[in-house]
């Protein structure tokens, strides 16, 4: 499996370092999104529940040639009480893989664009949720 560096997404942190997490696009069957989360990091899961931090979304935009065949499925989440939501959260840390259920109306080799909704947090501040396109 070759993976493509696509985006280097969410704020950079204090000091120069590294941004908080950066995608990836492996255009396997199912292609497969990374998410290289920085230690001390963490995103919220897919089925994160209402009322709380904002849940990842990953889809494929609309006028390309790829296509969602099931549903977007993500690792198990770590569920953990979280006093500032007042609420169990589901998140995401360090390598997580979603896989995508995709398949292609042209050409396999036709480019494949995502696009992540998302809002990475750590113990101390949460940057504004965003949305990133990734393509390969």
């Amino acid at each position: 499996m070759t993976w493509l560096l696509i985006v280097a997404a969410s704020l950079p942190l204090a000091g120069g370092d590294p941004p908080a997490v950066v995608w990836s696009l492996d255009r396997a069957s199912p292609v497969l999104l990374k998410a290289t989360i920085s230690p001390g990091w963490h995103i919220y899961s897919l089925t994160q529940p209402a009322g709380g931090p904002n849940a990842t979304r990953i889809w494929l935009p609309e006028g390309q040639a790829w296509k969602l065949t099931g549903r977007v499925l993500g690792p198990q989440p770590r569920k953990k009480y979280d006093g500032a939501f007042d609420m169990e959260v589901e998140s995401h840390e360090g390598d997580v893989i979603f896989r995508l259920p995709a398949a292609s109306s042209g050409s396999t080799g036709a480019p494949i664009v995502v696009r992540v909704y998302f809002q990475a947090c750590n113990d101390k501040v949460c940057h504004p949720p965003q949305t990133v396109e990734i393509a390969k």
